[in-house]
């Protein structure tokens, strides 16, 4: 039996002739390595026992340790945190100990190995052990045997270690004791106390996989019952967690979590290294929660802590760290579950664990961090500025307390950066943004090429610069951040956890830049980036919905340039999965809620399924429910569906959807002060709803304040402004209407003005072009049709056939280019009179009719269209064929056009035209009564607007 013992200590093998449960247990398969970036030696802060006192009670004290920082981590967010900061090699040990002094531990070892009034024991306590080894070489009969003991530890506990001495001693050390010996047991723990101290030391595989074999034979010299078993189980679990820490190995972590699982069943209640079993379970359980994401270890981990906590009373110097650890554990599963007690809780567990840190406590900063992070976390959820300022004082003492030269600065100036940045977006200063950029950038320069956390505080940089240009719209501010998120990429190659949110980060900048540029490489690489993100997480992980609605946003992108329906398909999918990920009821939901609205719109308004604009509604009345009154993400969700609403008013003419929608983008603005940077898309987003009340009702008070809205939205976007284009092309559009209202030129001339500039700001290549160009050709021929000028019809006939150039086949927006190319081709032959015109004309408009389905929005409007020019051929070659068919379109026009639809009085009026020349033609006196009655009709049509009612009236 003893020659197996030995056997097994040499070669860490199971022997047939020892029961060991630890070696045969059947260990689960190696789940697949995951993610959580969030945490890197995040082990609990431990104290260490020292041997019982005169009274005989162990007496508790703190050991200085430097403690993990805390980072947060982004995206359309947002809620990922890194650890950085300290290894979690040896961690758990150094910050909590095992319950002996290692020097008292020694005396006790070779008391038992050597005998009572050894003179290796007869030393004072703490004398070095180069001086104990000289009194091992002399006379005594277990010599050998204490001058290994001792030597072994020469390294470990005096300031100059003899390496040779010490290597010397561990080549003999198996060999000096019988195995029968009653010491042996205890000679073996300290072998492997002493290879474990310089494994955390120096490091080195040998000294691990060395200390990890004699822990193990001193546990199987140890039998149930044996009062020193519970702990050889704690020190072996922490050395095999370790061994994984290094190879991955997930059997070492299944193994480690049993040895600590043991060691806490044999430590009854009461029992003084309970309290540290509790937390070295819980610190284990939380790593494999981190590996595997099963909600069962971190819900036991907490449970741990828990009971950990309960142990520690109130001013027992353990309590603040494991405060500190719990509150750490609540906020990450509130990440995952959105229960805000949990996170009210951590708050609160932080708080207490920070008051008792007076300052100059070594914890303290660290404390402050964790504060910080949860403060702002609550911020998140409920839009409260107090907690959001809260979380900015705590980092910022976080920081006062690690001056230049602390080796955690660097992480406390990027979690103070991060939280400005998230301070400017509400409040919209400048100075935030500013002072956020300058802590990333020096955390940056803190990290030098090859530091460990340098690849962080480049991600983090390029997002603060990439806010910078959404604010001011340097492109400078976009080509630095996407370098240092290329530089970010390049640190973080295949296989590292952290790779998908570099791909992430740089595939949402280079969108960003071809959103400026147009240039397709930049946005086919951004896809490319995204797609090879999402391919990293496993399905169901909560982390990979970021990188699911990243990339649908990314799709969309190239189904506006290009029209591909199967984008368009794939990124309504990726939504929809991603919004699968989070819970009814969890606060993150919104943001989900709120991409797949907008993503099913976008199918809306191709495919004009009604079903997809009434659940994209649904979809942001949820939303909105999930923000209450404050919340920071309240007004985007007011915004997405206000803009919704008057999508369906647009269907389905119901003045009180529009309304609501009015009301909504109200509130949303009112959430959004002068120098929000978010103002200008809210002005304009108003502007254009009153926009179209005014169509409806008429009301000059609409339309000018939609002006208003339109010009100060201009003013907020300053040249170089990444959506400047897009406030001249609103100011023109709504310049126009008033133009069509009061017939002032000036309001013409303006509206030209800011279309071409708009197109100024969008070269060949940019995704919005056509757009302008669409625009602007409609401008020109308005101003055709004022002054008469050819070179005007001339302008818009080029702009348009340069837009309908630029949209690919079957791409939704292309109809409008046929229809507007149509409209101008017939005022040409009205002009001079080529019936090439006319036939294009037709042709372009029968063009539009194919790509609009039967419930297309605009349909009536291309109805209307083709039907007079067909009359108009009708007029000049007599074929009652053509008047038949014009007929027949307009009265599908008037179909599609119920009571309350703004196109009713224009469809009605173009009907009896039609009808009117069909009776001149047979004097059938049903089409003469037919026809007045329509132009009566459309007279009274109150919600269509005042210019087609008054065209009526004159007929």
């Amino acid at each position: 039996m003893s020659n197996a013992i030995f056997s097994q200590i040499k070669t860490g093998a199971p022997s047939k002739e020892v029961s060991s449960e630890v070696h045969t247990a059947n260990m689960p398969s190696p789940p697949k390595k995951h993610k959580d970036p969030e945490q890197n030696g995040e082990e609990c802060r431990h104290g260490t026992y020292n041997q019982p006192s005169d009274e005989g009670t162990p007496q508790l004290v703190q050991t200085k340790l430097k403690p993990p920082s805390d980072e947060a981590v982004t995206g359309p967010g947002t809620s990922q945190r890194i650890r950085s900061g300290g290894s979690a090699i040896g961690e758990e040990r150094q910050q909590y100990g095992e319950g002996i002094n290692p020097v008292d531990k020694a005396n006790s070892n070779l008391t038992v190995v050597c005998g009572e009034g050894s003179p290796c024991i007869a030393l004072p306590t703490g004398q070095v052990a180069s001086d104990r080894l000289d009194v091992s070489r002399g006379n005594d009969p277990n010599g050998d045997v204490s001058r290994v003991l001792v030597g072994m530890q020469i390294d470990q506990r005096s300031d100059t270690a003899d390496l040779q001495e010490t290597t010397r001693c561990r080549e003999e050390a198996p060999s000096l004791l019988q195995i029968d010996h009653p010491g042996r047991s205890y000679f073996l723990e300290t072998l492997a106390d002493t290879l474990r101290k310089r494994f955390e030391n120096n490091g080195g595989m040998t000294n691990l996989e060395d200390s990890i074999r004699y822990y193990y034979g001193a546990l199987s010299l140890r039998p149930i019952g044996h009062p020193d078993r519970p702990h050889t189980h704690n020190s072996l679990g922490s050395m095999l967690s370790q061994r994984f820490d290094l190879t991955g190995d997930t059997t070492d972590l299944n193994e480690s979590i049993s040895h600590h699982r043991e060691a806490l069943s044999l430590y009854p209640i009461g029992h003084l290294d309970r309290p540290y079993s509790f937390h070295s379970l819980a610190s284990i359980l939380r790593k494999r929660f981190n590996l595997t994401g099963d909600m069962v270890d971190l819900n036991e981990s907490i449970s741990y802590y828990r009971e950990a906590l309960s142990l520690y009373p109130i001013g027992h110097p353990n309590r603040s760290p494991s405060l500190n650890r719990l509150g750490a554990l609540l906020q990450r599963r509130f990440d995952l579950r959105g229960n805000i007690a949990n996170l009210e809780e951590s708050i609160c567990h932080h708080r207490e664990g920070l008051s008792l840190l007076p300052i100059g406590h070594p914890h303290r900063p660290s404390s402050l961090s964790e504060l910080g992070d949860a403060l702002g976390k609550r911020f998140n959820q409920r839009g409260d500025l107090g907690d959001l300022g809260q979380s900015i004082y705590f980092h910022r003492e976080a920081l006062s307390l690690r001056p230049i030269g602390h080796p955690d600065r660097a992480p406390s100036l990027n979690s103070l950066g991060s939280v400005l940045r998230k301070r400017f977006d509400p409040r919209g200063n400048k100075a935030d943004l500013e002072e956020s950029i300058r802590c990333h950038k020096e955390a940056l320069s803190l990290h030098s090429i090859g530091h460990p956390d340098r690849s962080y505080s480049l991600n983090r940089l390029g997002i603060a610069l990439q806010a910078r240009f959404d604010r001011s719209g340097g492109i400078a501010d976009l080509g630095e951040s996407i370098q240092y998120h290329q530089e970010d990429l390049l640190l973080r190659p295949t296989g590292d956890p952290l790779r998908p949110y570099a791909l992430r980060t740089l595939g949402i900048a280079l969108g960003k830049r071809f959103d400026r540029t147009g240039d397709m490489i930049d946005l086919e690489e951004s896809i490319h980036h995204q797609q090879e993100a999402l391919s990293l997480w496993p399905f169901g992980d909560t982390v990979r919905s970021y990188s699911l609605c990243s990339l649908g946003c990314s799709l969309r992108q190239r189904f506006d340039r290009k029209g591909d329906m199967s984008d368009l398909e794939q990124c309504v999918h990726h939504h929809q999965e991603a919004l699968s990920l989070w819970p009814v009821g969890h606060p993150d939901r919104s943001y989900f809620l709120d991409n797949l609205g907008i993503a099913l719109q976008a199918r809306f308004d191709r495919k004009c399924n009604m079903a997809d604009l009434e659940e994209s509604i649904d979809h942001h009345r949820e939303a909105l429910a999930l923000h209450a009154v404050g919340h920071p993400d309240r007004s985007r969700s007011l915004n997405n569906l206000g803009t919704a609403l008057s999508t369906r008013f647009n269907q389905r003419g119901n003045m009180a959807n529009l309304e609501e929608s009015i009301r909504h983008h109200r509130a949303a603005l009112s959430f959004r002060p002068v120098g929000h940077p978010d103002r200008s898309s809210f002005l304009i987003s108003l502007g254009i709803a009153l926009s179209t009340r005014f169509s409806q009702r008429g009301d000059l008070a609409d339309l000018e304040e939609s002006i208003r809205h339109h010009h100060e939205a201009l003013s907020l976007r300053p040249a170089n402004h990444p959506r400047r284009s897009s406030s001249f092309n609103n100011l023109g559009i709504a310049l126009m209407t008033r133009f069509d209202l009061r017939g002032n030129i000036a309001d013409l001339e303006e509206s030209i003005w800011y279309h071409t500039e708009s197109l100024s700001l969008r070269p060949i290549g940019q995704p919005d072009r056509p757009y302008s160009l669409q625009n602007l050709g409609d401008a020109f021929r308005k101003r055709f049709e004022w002054r008469h000028g050819m070179v005007d019809l001339q302008q818009s006939i080029r702009y348009h056939q340069e837009a309908l150039s630029l949209w690919p086949i079957g791409h939704p927006v292309r109809s409008y280019s046929h229809d507007s190319l149509g409209d101008a081709l017939r005022k040409l032959f009205d002009r001079k009179g080529e019936m090439l015109d006319l036939e294009e004309s037709i042709r372009q408009h029968q063009e539009a009719l194919c790509l609009r389905p039967t419930n297309h929005p605009h349909l009536p409007t291309t109805f209307n269209n083709l039907g007079s020019a067909l009359r108009i051929r009708f007029n000049q070659q007599g074929n009652t064929g053509d008047l038949e068919e014009s007929i027949h379109h307009h009265q599908k026009a008037l179909s599609l056009c119920p009571i309350g639809h703004p196109d009713r009085s224009k469809s009605l009026s173009n009907l009896a035209t039609a009808l009117t020349a069909r009776f001149d033609q047979t004097n059938h006196a049903n089409d003469l009564h037919d026809s007045i009655q329509h132009y009566k009709d459309a007279t009274g049509q109150t919600l269509s607007p005042l210019s087609d009612r008054l065209a009526a009236a004159s007929q």
